[in-house]
């Protein structure tokens, strides 16, 4: 499978449609991952937690692949997030607020599975749209 093809999946199954059991396919047993916040987390099973701590506070929940660059069995992606604010989230309480922001995924594959991800968001937009939306 191509690199490319395993963050379209990545993003589709498991972010998106939130089938969990995506992760043991998409990603590597060893994987790693840091996030906007400073979250690290190790291995599928703490990965998955990420996944569901953040699609507990965003449902519905996407995130779209704006541009993309692949070299070799790295993928840089421009992607943009979006989703409605139905959960506790970052210290915010749910709002019912449509929230969109922007980022970049940096992936690197190894095995057809995502082996590293590092992922830069737009988390002082999201925290500003929150805090609005709490305000209102």
């Amino acid at each position: 499978m191509k690199p490319i093809i395993v963050v379209e999946r990545f993003y589709a199954e498991l972010w998106s449609q939130g089938d969990l059991g995506a992760a043991d396919q998409l990603c590597h047993p060893d994987m790693s991952f840091r996030g906007s916040l400073g979250q690290v987390r190790s291995g599928v099973a703490e990965f998955i937690e990420y996944v569901k701590y953040i699609r507990g506070g965003l449902d519905p929940y996407e995130c779209v692949i704006l541009d993309a660059v692949v070299q070799d069995d790295r993928v840089f992606a421009k992607m943009l997030f979006r989703g409605l604010h139905s959960g506790l989230l970052e210290g915010f309480k749910p709002t019912g607020a449509d929230v969109e922001w922007q980022g970049a995924a940096l992936f690197k594959i190894e095995q057809e599975r995502i082996r590293d991800l590092w992922v830069l968001g737009d988390m002082h937009g999201l925290h500003h749209q929150l805090e609005k939306a709490q305000d209102a």
